[in-house]
């Protein structure tokens, strides 16, 4: 995807007409309509529509928009931090965020970072672990960025059942109906109280939204027959909609695990019920690669990590 391509889409919208828009960048209008032409047939989708009105973005392009935007915006930070002057100070800095050769890398689930992160840096501190980066992303990009050797330990949601090296067993996971506790009408029976949920809408919670958990959120809305929905992007808004009774939601328990003893102990006004559909299944694994072993105990530190989060998930 050109660069100058996506820079123009957003100038046009910023601008509200192509004659401003390529006055801004200083090319031609012919220039710039094939610009956003060629990105139209890149993404298989009108971004925009001329009208009496002037330009006005199809719902394709006001979903396209924000990300457009945010993938422009992380270009730019990296140019930034690529471009320090050295008389700046900041080489020292700079310095320790590229180098990776004697730092533990690992990647970890977005879903599951709030219930495994904890786990991890109680394992780094245990074994004086101290040059290590953490990175959060959805399951698709770390296993990709993993399979470059961009990472020496993944925790990720392996539904495709690929096979690793060096893993270890999967852990099967379990759905969990998420409500707010302020409701009195609920009972132990989880299709009755899904019946009277569904008069809410059920709060779909991703990152991109629609995108990197979809298989998840597709079969659970397909199977309980749910029409009306909320997306959001921000886990924290999520459970505050839950909380104030504005939604319910049905999630991986390995995604919330470190909220229960805050549901049991009605710090948080949620309660919640173990799901009772038949779902496929999904499945959370620990993996570690032959990089950096002379280095750190990536193998050991897999191990505790996955024999911490059994032992919590017993306890439920």
């Amino acid at each position: 995807m050109n660069l100058e391509d996506l820079e123009s889409f957003i100038t046009v919208i910023r601008d509200k007409s192509i004659s401003n828009a390529a006055r801004s960048l200083f090319i031609s209008q012919p220039t710039l309509s094939a610009r956003i032409h060629r990105l139209e047939n890149e993404l298989q989708f009108k971004l925009i529509e001329r009208s009496n009105r002037g330009i006005q973005l199809t719902k394709e392009g006001m979903y396209f928009l924000p990300y457009a935007t945010r993938f422009l915006a992380s270009i730019n930070n990296v140019n930034t931090v690529l471009e320090q002057d050295e008389q700046q100070g900041r080489k020292q800095t700079f310095q320790q965020v590229v180098d990776r050769d004697n730092k533990l890398i690992i990647g970890i689930d977005s879903w599951l970072a709030p219930t495994l992160g904890k786990l991890i840096l109680q394992q780094l501190k245990q074994y004086n672990v101290n040059n290590y980066r953490i990175y959060s992303h959805p399951s698709s990009i770390i296993k990709y960025l993993f399979d470059l050797n961009q990472f020496d330990i993944m925790i990720i949601y392996n539904d495709e059942h690929k096979e690793y090296e060096f893993s270890t067993p999967a852990i099967e996971d379990q759905e969990v109906l998420l409500y707010s506790s302020e409701r009195s009408d609920m009972q132990s029976d989880f299709y009755r109280n899904l019946d009277q949920l569904k008069k809410l809408p059920c709060i779909i919670f991703d990152n991109p939204v629609l995108v990197e958990h979809s298989k998840f959120t597709d079969e659970f809305m397909e199977v309980l027959d749910i029409s009306e929905f909320q997306l959001v992007d921000n886990f924290d808004v999520f459970i505050q909609m839950v909380e104030l009774d504005l939604g319910y939601t049905i999630m991986p328990i390995s995604s919330i695990l470190h909220l229960l003893p805050m549901f049991d102990n009605h710090v948080m006004k949620v309660s919640y019920q173990f799901s009772d559909v038949e779902l496929s299944s999904h499945f959370v694994q620990m993996v570690h690669n032959k990089n950096k072993l002379d280095l750190f105990p990536s193998e050991h530190l897999v191990q505790n990590i996955y024999q911490s989060y059994l032992d919590i998930q017993r306890k439920r």
